[in-house]
């Protein structure tokens, strides 16, 4: 049997067919709840002629946290935006820790938005060894960066260590004394630009250091174990960074000279000069080679506590600062700063540096390696984690936010 069909009947079925489909999605669309309202406590559906508010459900303490350091907001047309972060660390030196950090970027009415932001930030650090330190830095900019004060305040106590003066007296590891350490200094410089890119002003500095006797006072020779320092001078930088606390590309020079007399009840007269230039520039897609060149020269009589002691969580990361010490210092340090994946990079630099006296004894150098994590916990802001090695059975951990250098 055959059976015949015409093409109109086919026509007309098919016109039948996409109207029933047209009907049947018409319908489930009318089922479907549609969004009239939402905020952080409740949404709001249109169900039909009904309406069905739904209660948010609240993130639990583990939740918040985690979506407040996973969050990444866009703050460049703000006036000001806080962060925090803490957590547990361990350092060679101090032992297992807790640290905690509160950043603050602002800009000032007199800066418009086009202006990078200001910065503040506060660190507290403790410690089962009994170290404590408290931590207030930052540059404030001031009418779209015409001005800028730049300041940093500490106190610490700590168990520190104590080797003697000069490089071979250090590098002796049987001249390792305990020492338990108590510190606080201030420092800052308001800054006028006075061309393109050139920042000159006065620049001040006060720092106290008291320690206990140690064991080989014969080491200190002579001086006492609590020092009082007193500096004014000037500071004079040429700025060509595109971020202050993270820079990708340009170039950053410093120069400042302090001045300690002893008509500023300096029981030590002596003139510091610190140096410092920085260049950053692009390898390839996400990686950033950063490099800097550092000096500290100390012409006069400086105390066992004024003298250049490079290693910290900025020079010479992984030696423990005070372990070389002497009226000198230069250091030299790159670094490649790799995007991994997201805002997760990677970074590893090397370099080396000394301490001296004189010209003769610039031919000792302290080698320097490391690796780090990164973690851009806002916006060219990151949180780093740094692990270093150097002469000596020196390494150390680092836990900081912002760049090294």
């Amino acid at each position: 049997m055959c059976w015949a069909v015409r093409a109109a009947d086919v026509e007309s079925l098919g016109a039948g067919a996409r109207a029933a489909d047209t009907a049947y999605m018409a319908n489930e669309q009318a089922a479907m709840p549609k969004v009239l309202l939402e905020t952080d406590r409740e949404t709001w559906y249109e169900m039909g002629d009904s309406i069905l508010v739904v209660p948010k459900r609240k993130p639990n303490l583990f939740q918040k946290i985690v979506n407040y350091i996973l969050t990444d907001k866009d703050h460049s047309k703000d006036r000001l935006w806080m962060s925090f972060l803490g957590g547990p660390h361990y350092d060679t030196d101090t032992k297992l820790g807790l640290a905690v950090m509160g950043n603050a970027y602002f800009r000032l009415k007199s800066c418009d938005l086009a202006t990078q932001p200001s910065w503040a930030t506060l660190r507290l650090d403790f410690s089962i060894s009994g170290y404590v330190s408290v931590r207030l830095s930052g540059n404030t900019l001031f009418a779209n960066d015409k001005r800028r004060f730049n300041y940093e305040a500490e106190f610490e106590s700590l168990p520190s260590y104590y080797w003697g003066i000069g490089y071979d007296e250090c590098d002796v590891r049987s001249n390792e004394n305990k020492m338990r350490r108590k510190q606080a200094h201030f420092q800052g410089d308001f800054l006028w630009r006075v061309a393109p890119k050139f920042y000159i002003g006065p620049a001040l500095h006060w720092n106290w250091v008291r320690a206990k006797e140690i064991a080989n006072m014969d080491l200190m020779d002579g001086q006492p174990l609590c020092v009082r320092s007193y500096g004014l001078g000037f500071t004079a930088d040429y700025d060509g960074r595109d971020v202050i606390v993270n820079a990708e590309r340009g170039l950053y020079a410093h120069a400042g000279v302090l001045f300690y007399p002893k008509k500023l009840w300096n029981e030590y007269a002596f003139t510091r000069i610190d140096t410092r230039l920085c260049w950053y520039h692009s390898l390839w897609r996400n990686a950033i080679l950063a490099t800097e060149l550092r000096g500290q020269f100390n012409i006069g009589n400086p105390s066992w506590a004024m003298m250049a002691q490079p290693g910290d969580s900025y020079n010479l990361r992984g030696y423990f600062k005070g372990r070389y010490r002497d009226k000198h210092s230069l250091a030299l340090q790159a670094e490649v700063r790799q995007r991994i994946w997201n805002r997760l990079g990677a970074v590893v630099w090397g370099g080396c540096g000394t301490v001296f006296h004189d010209a003769s004894g610039m031919k000792k150098l302290l080698p320097n390696v490391g690796i780090g994590l990164r973690w851009e916990f806002r916006k060219r802001l990151n949180v780093r984690v740094d692990y270093g090695w150097g002469r000596s059975g020196e390494h150390g951990f680092i836990f900081a936010m912002g760049e090294a250098f």
